[in-house]
């Protein structure tokens, strides 16, 4: 008796890795992605998301295999099944996904009949397979670790560095906090094009925003140029008033993007003299204080992070874009209900709102309704911007009725900056996957929307001015702060740091 339970015990333990390979199999896109992009890789995403795949795949394991009552055969099933996963990428359409599945799973059966008959898959061949991927596994999760460990070193470093005195911001005693300071707005509209690219690009001459903003005595600059053509080192930049230097490579710059934003130096400066500070980042990740583990990981769920990016390998890919987009439409609209109600906020404040709107996901029509199904399908590739062009409508129109709100409702003239952190690539480009690009269409990317609302000041700009020397400006007219205004500078290289277009350049090649 004693010696069959030691025997059952024997075979049960000896066939553990039989079920761990669907499992493996499952995890290693995963580790892929993350190794691909360290910077946007957070460990505790990781290991809830790695605890998700277990439990499935050991729960799909134990269901199977009560009706197939064989290890082996369960496991060839499932690895093959699973296989599926490691052959999709985040390019394929929802109906290519499914339809690699549905083979899959016929392939699955067909090997499961097949092996049955002729036993052209044993055992070993499958312990084979899974020692294979625990060593690719650890292959890549050490991988991971260094770059962390990188990224740690590029962060510290940079905090050594990002001192206010290095900028001439010292903190000056003799200003007094009062009530009566500006409160200040930092609102950026993600992907939002400049009026010139409306007028040439999409023929729409008379925007009500750019109407009301001049309406309304902003300073709409004519020829503003972003400093960076993507959303991670534009908006780091604006934050901190400076460029950024050569830290870390392009895949792994993003988390200490993430640092220099929180930790940015223009909410540092203010927080000194008493202004409360409201971070409102976008649904995306970038610049989103820590909530703790479970509630990081929803959040980041909401957007382009692990969790999305990979469950769009699964069948489950159409809902889980459909969570994505109510999420992301609600989202939005609660950043502009907050905006109207800080109104009513003690000051002076500081907000920081990040609108990931017009860019994708496409969740808006113009008047604000939500799209149709074959709307949805064409917001996937909108090949010829109208989708975007709609949502660009409705942003535009919604911001203009929250500046309107705040400028009549607030006690004192605050100070407002709109920015979009680019523009976006003209019809029939995409700058996905390249590093380098043709100035005429990289002119169009970095041409943003960018207007200043700086009560009891008169300003009177130069022909070209980009938003790094934004706050530059308003501490300069505010704070009675000396800061020069830097060169305007367009990085256009992905992440490398050193070439640059100047404004002229691509003013004079926009066509």
């Amino acid at each position: 008796m004693t010696y069959r339970i030691f025997r059952r015990q024997r075979n049960y333990f000896s066939n553990i890795h039989l079920m761990l390979l669907p499992y493996f199999i499952l995890n290693l896109p995963m580790l892929l992605m993350s190794v691909e992009n360290p910077g946007e890789c957070f460990f505790t995403d990781l290991i809830l998301l790695s605890s998700i795949i277990f439990t499935f795949s050991l729960v799909m394991f134990v269901m199977l295999n009560l009706i197939l009552k064989n290890t082996t055969q369960t496991s060839l099933f499932l690895s093959i099944l699973f296989l599926s996963i490691c052959v999709i990428n985040n390019k394929f359409s929802f109906d290519n996904v499914n339809m690699i599945w549905a083979s899959t799973f016929i392939i699955s059966l067909l090997a499961l009949y097949f092996n049955k008959k002729y036993k052209f898959c044993q055992k070993k061949h499958l312990t084979i397979l899974f020692i294979l991927l625990v060593f690719i596994s650890l292959f890549y999760f050490s991988k991971i670790y260094l770059a962390k460990v990188r990224i740690e070193k590029n962060i510290a470093k940079y905090a050594t560095k990002a001192k206010l005195d290095d900028l001439d911001m010292k903190i000056d005693p003799n200003l007094k906090v009062s009530e009566q300071m500006p409160n200040i707005y930092y609102i950026i509209l993600d992907e939002f094009a400049s009026e010139r690219a409306f007028s040439e690009q999409y023929h729409i001459h008379d925007m009500e925003l750019f109407n009301l903003l001049r309406k309304n005595n902003f300073n709409v600059i004519k020829n503003s140029y972003s400093n960076y053509p993507w959303t991670i080192p534009s908006i780091s930049s604006s934050l901190n008033m400076e460029y950024h230097e050569q830290m870390g490579v392009k895949n792994e710059f993003p988390a200490l993007a993430h640092y220099m934003i929180i930790n940015n130096r223009v909410k540092h400066y203010l927080e000194f003299y008493g202004y409360k500070t409201y971070m409102q980042p976008s649904v995306y990740w970038l610049g989103r204080e820590s909530q703790g583990m479970l509630k990081d990981f929803i959040k980041r769920s909401y957007s382009y992070g692990l969790f999305q990016s990979y469950f769009q390998l699964t069948p489950l890919n159409y809902l889980v874009r459909g969570y994505q987009r109510v999420q992301h439409r609600n989202y939005a609209l609660e950043q502009l209900d907050f905006l109207k109600k800080s109104v009513n906020f003690k000051g002076p404040y500081f907000i920081y709102s990040h609108i990931l709107c017009p860019h994708r996901p496409i969740v808006f029509r113009r008047d604000g309704t939500s799209l149709n199904q074959n709307e949805i399908k064409v917001s996937e590739k909108d090949p010829k911007h109208e989708m975007y062009v709609e949502q660009a409508i409705f942003i535009s129109q919604a911001i203009a009725g929250t500046i309107e709100h705040i400028l009549k409702n607030s006690k004192e003239s605050p100070v407002i900056i709109l920015q979009s952190d680019h523009g976006r690539f003209p019809i029939g480009y995409s700058g996905k996957g390249k590093n380098d690009f043709p100035i005429d269409k990289m002119s169009w990317r970095f041409s943003n929307l960018n207007a200043l609302y700086l009560p009891n000041k008169k300003v009177v700009f130069p022909k070209f001015f980009s938003s790094v020397n934004n706050f530059r400006l308003v501490f300069n007219l505010y704070f009675s702060k000396n800061m020069p205004l830097l060169e305007d500078k367009c990085f256009y290289n992905s992440y490398d740091f050193q070439q640059y277009y100047l404004p002229e350049e691509l003013s004079k090649n926009q066509k």
